[in-house]
């Protein structure tokens, strides 16, 4: 079993699947994608997860408080640039996961990685409406200037680095900066 099938067994709280039975080759060839890492599948979560965490963000500081858009729109873009191959890597990574979710070996193995693109989901939603609490609580009390300062304050530390993928992971920052495997540097 995969160190992928562990974790994502272990997160969801079901056994692990059973091993893969062995198979006869046969004569048609059929390559299916290798097993990533967990660090292999971090980094291609992790970054776009925080990426579609500070989009929603954005989105709802700028529809409520729109005398923050400006700042708010510059750091997001800001992220977006230091970030960039960061993100450009990690594409990569989660399409490999893609990939394994269609093609993986055993249908135990898709399984897994599908839970884990499904618990992605489940995390950037569940991770937006933390960050957006306390926004929303001004908002329903008709605070639209605490709704402006939480804002300001969230992007002041987009700004700052505090989301910067080298900070948040360094881990998978260092994956990342080596680039896409088998490409030539």
């Amino acid at each position: 079993m995969t160190a992928l099938a562990v974790a994502t067994a272990g997160c969801s709280g079901d056994p692990p699947p059973p091993p893969s039975p062995t198979t006869t080759p046969t004569t048609k060839q059929t390559t299916t994608p290798a097993a990533p890492s967990d660090l292999e599948a971090s980094a291609g979560l992790v970054p776009q997860r925080d990426e579609a965490i500070l989009a929603n963000l954005a989105a709802f500081c700028v529809d409520h408080a729109p005398r923050t858009s400006k700042a708010v729109n510059a750091a997001l873009q800001r992220w977006k640039s230091v970030n960039a191959a960061h993100l450009a890597v990690a594409r990569h990574y989660r399409q490999r996961l893609d990939d394994l979710a269609a093609n993986a070996g055993s249908e135990a193995e898709r399984h897994g990685i599908q839970e884990l693109l499904d618990q992605q989901v489940t995390l950037i939603g569940s991770e937006t409406n933390q960050h957006l609490d306390l926004m929303r609580v001004a908002w329903a009390h008709e605070r639209p200037e605490v709704v402006a300062e939480l804002c300001s304050e969230q992007f002041a530390k987009v700004t700052a680095g505090d989301w910067d993928v080298r900070r948040r992971d360094p881990e998978v920052a260092a994956l990342l900066d080596a680039g896409i495997p088998g490409n030539a540097r």
